[in-house]
């Protein structure tokens, strides 16, 4: 079980790369796009120097990922034991190399994410708990059968399906919206033909665009208080980017081979 985890885990990281890409294609033209537009100019190139003297100043933070991939990819550990090594990893370097804190900040760093960890947790419980409802009582059943009611072609069932991931993701945040659509959507999108790693991957996408999504839009308050502008005017800034990610989300699920093919290729 362990082993075929592992498996799904790098599968859908295969093909969140991949829908990445594509995702980066799109904003990479709406950026250019935009700065034509409106006449934004690139900083000053740096000098070799200047180049070389930030990568050695990123270079120990650099090596996190590398850490956390390579020993998921290489079977070392499961992702969940990564993130403690990642988090071990980042103490250490935080501590002693950027010094960015000292160990009387400690209980602070730990007391909030035990709060945070606490709330997580508690969202997990009440999930958990709605999640056996919903199987105990058949709800899950009688809710596939209603959504392949609504329609004898899969294109606007799955269709469908985003549009409720995104509105979800203007109201509830990520792990809730795991637990709460995961148990209801999976087994119709299985009844469908398609893969579960195709849909863990289309419904971040549709959760993305619903956290950058008003009124609620829980990505866009952190970016208003760090650039001190209201809500109304971030909104019109990512609209163009809501945009794009919609046509990638669209894409992703009209053709889901755009995403599934680079870990058949590799025999995932």
């Amino acid at each position: 079980m362990r082993r075929s985890g592992r498996r799904q885990y790098r599968n859908l990281v295969y093909s969140r790369c991949i829908s990445g890409y594509h995702h980066g294609r799109l904003f990479h033209g709406l950026c250019i796009y935009l700065s034509l537009r409106k006449g934004y100019r690139g900083s000053e190139k740096g000098t070799g120097k200047e180049i070389w003297k930030a990568f050695l100043d990123a270079s120990w933070g650099l090596v996190s990922p590398v850490i956390i991939l390579g020993g998921i990819y290489g079977g070392f550990f499961t992702p969940t034991e990564a993130a403690v090594i990642s988090v071990l990893y980042s103490l250490v370097i935080g501590l002693f190399v950027y010094k960015e804190f000292k160990i009387r900040d400690l209980w602070n760093i730990v007391a909030g994410a035990a709060v945070s960890s606490a709330s997580i947790m508690i969202i997990m419980a009440n999930a958990a708990a709605f999640t056996w409802l919903i199987t105990t009582q058949g709800v899950a059943t009688r809710f596939g059968t209603a959504l392949l009611g609504v329609s004898d072609n899969r294109l606007v069932i799955l269709l469908l399906i985003c549009l409720m991931l995104i509105i979800a993701g203007v109201f509830i945040d990520g792990i809730s919206i795991a637990y709460i659509f995961v148990p209801l959507l999976l087994p119709v999108v299985k009844e469908l033909g398609m893969s579960s790693v195709w849909f863990g991957v289309m419904m971040t996408m549709a959760i993305a665009i619903g956290f950058a999504t008003p009124p609620v839009a829980v990505n866009l308050y952190p970016a208003c208080r760090i650039a001190d502008i209201d809500l109304l005017t971030i909104s019109k800034s990512v609209a163009g980017f809501v945009i794009a990610g919609l046509v990638a989300l669209i894409l992703v699920t009209v053709f889901p081979d755009l995403i599934m093919w680079f870990p058949s290729l590799l025999g995932a």
